[in-house]
């Protein structure tokens, strides 16, 4: 295994550095999310292509379907730049849940005998929703994400949510390492389109 210092693994995918959500367009949903299955078809075969339904439901999950089998590569910066402001408009549109307006559980249960309970939060909900510093993605040993079609899993859920830098990170990160991240370790990336500002990629298992 390649031994990196904390300072070369925060520069390789900048890590320190805030991830600029970009202005809202006053494009479609319908028109970006077209435009986008098209650019990202034209890497797919001929079969695939005419297999696409022009309707945005169906769109969306084409879309979201071949960004989770992808390979993690480099796309194009008006691919990305569109999708950040798909991702964007959808986070809008179901809310983020802030942390700091939570409640501890002291204030739920005033009468709680627990030490720490005014330093603790019970939440139930959809975390690619969740305005924290972090959220723990459960992820396998290649730390690239699931590359199931539409898997309902929690590491499908954050890098679709994310958007494929999070995948590209992790690609640079697992390459310079040189081997499969050992179960129980961790690996951080910045968080993109989600409301949390970074990701801990913990391995656990396979994605099944």
């Amino acid at each position: 295994m390649t031994q990196i210092t904390l300072d070369e693994y925060s520069s390789l995918i900048h890590l320190r550095s805030p991830y600029a959500s970009l202005q809202l367009n006053t494009m479609s949903k319908e028109k970006i999310v077209t435009e986008l299955l098209e650019l990202l078809l034209e890497e797919q075969s001929r079969d695939q292509k005419a297999a696409v339904l022009y309707d945005i439901k169906s769109n969306r999950h084409f879309l979201k379907g071949f960004l989770n089998i992808r390979k993690a590569k480099p796309l194009p910066s008006d691919f990305l730049t569109k999708l950040d402001n798909l991702l964007q408009s959808e986070l809008l549109d179901k809310g983020i849940v802030r942390v700091d307006q939570l409640k501890s559980i002291l204030e739920l249960i005033p009468h709680c005998t627990y030490n720490h309970s005014n330093k603790f939060i019970l939440w139930q909900g959809d975390i690619i929703r969740l305005g924290a510093d972090a959220i723990v993605n459960a992820a396998n040993k290649y730390m690239l994400g699931c590359f199931q079609y539409n898997h309902a899993c929690i590491d499908n859920a954050i890098h679709s949510a994310a958007g494929p830098q999070l995948r590209e990170d992790c690609r640079i990160i697992m390459s310079m390492q040189g081997e499969p991240e050992n179960t129980g370790s961790a690996k951080i990336t910045r968080g993109y389109n989600l409301p949390a500002r970074y990701v801990l990629h913990y391995c656990r298992t396979y994605c099944s």
